[in-house]
């Protein structure tokens, strides 16, 4: 969306391709520079929407160049393309009960930007992706997640661990993820709920790529697609050239066709779409597994918060009996 059209209000900067910051940045009505978290390092500087100081090496939204800093408990609502109904306000974790889970990578963060009425969440480094492709399904937003927005470590996990429930595999790192509180479906690019063309045209290449379920090629231990150039999986659907053996991940070949297939679907809605899954016991069953292992993780986060906590009291112990059997 552009910010320049948009509504008033904040809005969160899109991540740029590569960029590794562990912090949206927010673009504020009132001041011309975007706003990332920071410290404030000047004693006395005022938040410039309450006026009260911030404390030595206080947490702010702000801009280090202009020493322009909110609060932040000032910071409005923010508004972002992944959950575009309402703006997110931010909410942040004062004890332990206060366990926040961000709806795509899942983990527990002091700092979310939620939606209360929808009951969504989102962290600080997930809330400015940019999905490139969106699609409605069923009353359910799926966006599109790819290799390159996971190369921060902590989004390395949120790839499925489970199986499509249109073709029943699993391990591609290209994606749609369903945005909706509490949902976990998911379905690779080619097994998005319309009809994907059977041949295409890739700027790389000259002939055109035929859709195949899978492609092994002979005498090699490893497989790479000839677009991206990264490695691929030999039993994962492919486009490949039939004359010259030129061979791409189904999501580098259609990627850039997507949004004219599903702009095409939405003005077709007489378009019958791919059922997510024709056994409703088996769909079930899958969703069931991927909450219990969401909540295994959650769980196993906060445990290792609670053992770190444990572990730095019992070194804060550990010195203070130190110091007192020095004055004995």
């Amino acid at each position: 969306m552009d910010m320049a059209s948009a509504a008033a209000g904040v809005w969160v900067v899109p991540r740029a391709a590569g960029e590794n910051t562990k912090e949206a940045k927010v673009r504020h009505p009132s001041h011309s520079h975007p706003l990332v978290k920071c410290t404030v390092d000047l004693d006395g500087t005022g938040c410039q929407e309450c006026g009260q100081p911030f404390p030595p090496g206080g947490v702010a939204y702000g801009c280090k160049d202009c020493a322009y800093y909110l609060h932040l408990p000032c910071l409005p609502a923010v508004h972002t393309t992944l959950h575009p109904r309402h703006p997110l306000t931010p909410r942040y974790r004062t004890d332990e009960k206060d366990i926040y889970s961000c709806e795509i990578c899942h983990r527990l963060a002091d700092v979310t930007f939620h939606c209360d009425p929808c009951g969504f969440h989102l962290c600080e480094y997930c809330m400015s992706f940019a999905p490139t492709c969106r699609f409605e399904h069923d009353g359910h937003t799926f966006v599109s997640f790819e290799k390159g927005d996971y190369e921060h470590p902590v989004l390395l996990r949120c790839l499925p661990q489970y199986a499509c429930p249109i073709c029943g595999k699993s391990g591609d790192t290209k994606y749609f993820r369903c945005l909706s509180p509490g949902c976990f479906n998911y379905c690779h690019f080619h097994c998005i709920p319309f009809d994907v063309p059977k041949t295409i045209k890739h700027e790389y290449h000259y002939h055109p790529l035929t859709f195949t379920e899978s492609y092994a090629e002979e005498g090699r231990a490893e497989h790479y697609c000839d677009a991206c150039e990264e490695e691929r999986d030999p039993m994962a659907p492919v486009y490949r050239c039939e004359e010259c053996d030129f061979t791409a991940h189904t999501a580098c070949a259609i990627s850039k066709v997507l949004p004219a297939l599903i702009a095409e679907r939405d003005a077709n809605p007489s378009m019958v779409p791919v059922p997510f899954c024709t056994d409703p016991v088996l769909r079930e069953l899958d969703l069931g597994i991927a909450r219990l292992l969401d909540k295994a993780w959650s769980l196993r986060r906060a445990l290792e918060r609670t053992v770190a906590k444990l572990e730095k009291t019992e070194r804060t112990c550990a010195r203070y009996s130190a110091f007192m059997q020095r004055d004995l």
